[in-house]
């Protein structure tokens, strides 16, 4: 059952199953950018997000910035090195 599952995901870890895949798939994000890519959308799409405009929210209520303005970070701290 969905919500058993869910009920006892939540109750062993302490958070819920959509949260995890949530961060799982934002840590994934982070990985691309590092990697170099620059599309906010094809980044979304490789995370298993197919809207490109919901990406950018979890993303920046899981990061404190959005995905454009991690990149910039990313791309600025690459060419300081």
């Amino acid at each position: 059952n969905k919500k058993y599952i869910s009920s006892l995901f939540k109750k062993h870890f302490g958070f819920g199953i959509i949260e995890y895949i949530n961060t799982i798939r934002i840590q994934n994000a982070c990985t691309l950018i590092k990697q170099e890519f620059t599309s906010v959308s094809d980044i979304a799409l490789r995370c298993g997000y197919s809207d490109a405009q919901y990406f950018s929210k979890i993303f920046k209520t899981k990061m404190g910035v959005t995905p454009t303005q991690y990149i910039s970070t990313i791309q600025a701290e690459n060419k300081a090195r």
